[in-house]
């Protein structure tokens, strides 16, 4: 029946006992039978114990006693400046996660799952920008964004002593929302301001005030309230561009 394979433990304890029985660097006759029955394993075993400690330390005056199983099975490491050598051959752009990256190096889908667990490839994604030309680059866009008030889910970091607020509404999938006017134009350096300009000109809620008729309980009668612009016509956009819009660019153009 086979045996387990002896632990480095055991293994110590074997040389210790070996050591103790030696004469001269030599085993007498019958000590490598007697440890072997003693500890439940064969002779050969012990034997490969004394030679490899004895072999080890006329190298380098440190005897060696430890299994070499784990060295001397299992898949070989890699060289991984060869794989990576490999990788490089291959353009950017064909080095696809994970089996066209693979198929192209001529090297397994697992070197490349473990370069990248090792840090050596990381995973980068590129998205498809506007092509700007000069036509795009003097003028200013003018575009409407909707926001919402709240949302219905919000993440915070708190004390154990910290409650955050409760936020209650009549439903959760019907939040009111409002339209803004955003103008934006390209980032440059403003000569006059000696610094850089961001491109933002302004952001401005389409919404108009009124007067309550009546009296409710979130208002009293006669109260000024504000609500979203009934209708997004010319005259509320044209309004909007004379009044706000323009005075901001006046304000915030680099000179």
């Amino acid at each position: 029946m086979p045996t387990a394979n002896l632990t480095d433990d055991e293994r110590r304890r074997i040389l210790d006992e070996l050591l103790k029985q030696s004469v001269g660097g030599e085993l007498p006759r019958g000590v490598q039978a007697r440890v072997a029955r003693e500890f439940r394993c064969s002779d050969a075993s012990i034997g490969r114990i004394w030679l490899l400690f004895r072999e080890t330390e006329a190298n380098d005056d440190l005897g060696e006693w430890k299994s070499r199983i784990k060295q001397n099975s299992g898949w070989k490491k890699k060289n991984r400046d060869e794989i990576a050598a490999k990788i490089r051959a291959v353009l950017i752009e064909e080095r696809k996660p994970y089996r066209p990256l693979a198929h192209a190096a001529g090297i397994s889908k697992y070197l490349v799952q473990a370069l990248i667990r090792e840090g050596v490839l990381k995973v980068h994604s590129t998205r498809i920008t506007p092509y700007l030309t000069e036509n795009n680059k003097f003028c200013l866009h003018v575009d409407e964004k909707w926001f919402y008030e709240d949302v219905n889910k919000r993440s915070c970091l708190v004390f154990e002593d910290e409650t955050p607020l409760q936020r209650s509404r009549r439903s959760k999938n019907h939040i009111p929302k409002t339209m803004f006017l955003a103008a934006v134009a390209r980032p440059r350096w403003d000569p006059h301001r000696k610094k850089e300009w961001d491109g933002k000109v302004g952001l401005w809620p389409l919404t108009e005030k009124y007067t309550a008729l009546r009296r409710s309980k979130c208002r009293a009668r006669g109260e000024e309230c504000i609500c979203n612009v009934g209708s997004f016509n010319q005259e509320v956009y044209k309004g909007h561009l004379l009044d706000h819009v323009i005075p901001a660019i006046k304000l915030k153009w680099p000179r």
